[in-house]
C-alpha cells in the first residue's frame, strides 16, 4: 500500500515498509518515520523526523520547504522474535533511555512458538534518574491490555476493537509503551502495528503489503486471519498452523509446541552438524571411508537445512486428524513448491495426524509429538525411505529421526558404521579418538 489516506508509504525492493511520511501538503509538526532492518526482516532503528521552518506560502512559494530533522531514534536489540530490549535517544531532549523487555510463555506454551504473541512480562524503563517495571497483562488473544507498576497501580490500560483499532486508552502512561495489540510494537506515528515480517493497519483491518505466499496463503493478499482475528493469532505477520475439522484445544496447543519447538532448535542440529564435518576433515586422507562419509555429512547438511527453511517459510499448513494403522504417527509436510530446489515429492499443503486409538497423537508426549513431525518433515527434505535399501544412512528418515532428541549432542556413529561397511576401515582411527564432543 503507498498510500492509506493519512500516510504516503515508500518500500524496499525486499517489500518492506522504509518511509511513511504524511499525504498532502505537511505543515509544521508534522513526522514522518524511516525504517531500517536486518537480514531476516526486523526492523532495528526507527527514526521519527519533524518538520520545521517551512513557509506559510509553501509549495507556491519553493523557496521555505522547510527541514525533516530526527527528533528520536529507536534500536531494537532482538532475541529471535522477540524484543529484549529498545534503545530511546530523544535528540531534542538529550536524553537516552532504554526499556528492557522480560518474556515469559507466549500462547504456544513455549517461549516464541506464538511469535512472543501474550509473552510479554514485564518493561523494565531505565533511564538516568530512574529505574521502574511495569508489568504487562493480556486478554486470551494475546493483546496487552494494562501495565501495571511495582506499587499496583494501572499506569496504561488499553482496549481494541475485533480488528486491533484502539478503542479507549487512559493511564498516566498509556502513549508510553510499545507492545499492544497482539503484543506486537505499535507505531503512535502512523497507527500501524508492527509484526516482525509485515506491517498491519488496524482502522482497515488488513496489511500494508502482499501475502509474501501470494495465492497460496488465500486470493486476499492483504487479509488477516480470514477476517475473524478473535478466532486466531498471527504468529509473526506469515503464516499459522490451519487445523481443520473438530480439536480441542489441548490438541491444538501439542501441536503448535511441537512446531514451535522444532523452530527453535533446528539452527542447533546445523551446529552440531558443522561440528561433525569439522571432525571428519581431521580424518587422514587415506582413512578408507573418510570420502564416504563426508558424502553423506553433505547430504544431512542438506536435508537439515531444507527442513530449517521450511519451518521458516512464509507457507500456511493445514493439519489434519485422519485414521491410520497403529505403526504410522503421520503423514505430511510443508508446500515449499516456490523454494529454488527440487525436493523430489509432491506435496499438497497438509499434515495428517493419527487418531487410530492404538496409536493416537493426543496420547504422545513432547518428545514423541516433535519426533513425529520431525519425520515427516525429513521426508519432505528429501528423505525417500523408512529403511536401509540403498548404501546411504540418510535415506532412512527413521535414522534421520535419532537426532531428533539431542539436538546439540547427537551422535552420528550409525551413519559412520554404514560408511565403515561400504568401504572398509584401513588407516581410520577409532571413532571416539576423533568425534566430536
Amino acid at each position: 500500500m503507498t498510500c492509506d489516506g493519512k500516510h504516503v508509504n515508500s518500500w524496499d525492493g525486499e517489500n518492506r515498509l522504509i518511509r511513511s511520511e504524511p499525504s498532502g501538503i505537511a505543515t509544521n509538526g508534522a513526522v514522518l518515520v524511516e525504517n531500517s532492518y536486518d537480514y531476516q526482516n526486523r526492523r532495528f532503528k526507527k527514526t521519527v523526523k519533524q518538520l520545521s521552518g517551512r513557509g506559510a506560502g509553501y509549495p507556491m512559494d519553493p523557496s521555505q520547504p522547510g527541514t525533516w530533522d530526527a527528533v528520536e531514534i529507536r534500536r531494537y536489540i532482538w532475541d529471535n522474535w522477540n524484543i529484549a530490549a529498545e534503545i530511546v535517544i530523544a535528540d531534542a531532549a538529550g536524553t537516552t533511555n532504554i526499556n528492557y523487555n522480560t518474556w515469559g510463555l507466549d500462547l504456544s506454551g513455549s517461549l516464541q512458538g506464538a511469535g512472543g504473541v501474550g509473552g510479554l512480562l514485564v518493561v523494565t524503563k531505565a533511564s538516568s534518574s530512574a529505574t521502574n517495571a511495569h508489568f504487562a497483562g493480556a486478554d486470551a488473544n494475546g493483546n496487552v491490555t494494562v501495565y501495571v507498576d511495582d506499587g499496583g497501580t494501572a499506569v496504561a490500560h488499553y482496549e481494541y476493537s475485533a480488528f486491533g483499532e484502539t478503542t479507549a486508552k487512559s493511564g498516566s502512561m498509556a502513549d508510553d509503551f510499545t507492545h499492544r495489540f497482539s503484543t506486537k510494537p505499535f507505531d503512535v506515528e502512523t497507527g500501524y502495528s508492527k509484526y516482525q515480517q509485515r506491517d498491519y493497519i488496524p482502522p482497515l483491518a488488513r496489511w500494508a503489503s502482499r501475502d509474501p505466499v501470494e495465492e497460496d496463503g488465500g486470493v486476499n493478499l492483504y487479509g488477516s486471519l480470514a477476517n475473524a482475528p478473535i478466532n486466531d493469532v498471527d504468529v509473526l505477520g506469515q503464516w499459522s498452523l490451519v487445523y481443520n475439522g473438530t480439536w480441542e484445544r489441548s490438541e491444538i496447543d501439542s501441536v503448535t509446541l511441537a512446531f514451535a519447538d522444532l523452530k527453535v532448535t533446528m539452527p542447533l542440529y546445523l551446529v552440531r552438524l558443522r561440528q561433525w564435518m569439522v571432525a571428519a576433515t581431521k580424518l587422514p586422507a587415506e582413512c578408507a571411508y573418510k570420502a564416504k562419509f563426508q558424502q553423506e555429512l553433505t547430504k544431512m547438511y542438506q536435508i537439515l537445512s531444507m527442513m530449517q527453511d521450511g519451518l521458516n517459510s512464509a507457507t500456511p499448513l493445514n493439519v489434519y486428524k485422519k485414521n491410520m494403522d497403529a505403526d504410522t504417527n503421520a503423514k505430511g509436510g510443508f508446500p515449499w513448491s516456490k523454494f529454488p530446489f527440487y525436493l523430489g515429492n509432491t506435496f499438497n499443503g497438509k499434515i495428517s495426524l493419527n487418531t487410530t486409538a492404538a496409536n493416537a497423537f493426543t496420547d504422545w508426549n513432547s518428545n514423541e509429538m516433535n519426533s513425529a513431525i520431525f519425520h515427516e518433515l525429513s521426508h519432505v527434505a528429501g528423505v525417500p525411505y523408512d529403511d536401509d535399501r540403498t548404501e546411504w544412512w540418510s535415506d532412512n528418515a527413521h535414522n534421520v529421526t535419532l537426532i531428533q532428541s539431542n539436538p546439540s549432542r547427537y551422535t552420528l556413529r550409525g551413519a559412520v558404521e554404514k560408511a565403515e561397511i561400504r568401504q572398509g576401515s584401513d588407516c581410520c582411527p577409532a571413532l571416539h579418538k576423533w568425534m566430536p564432543n
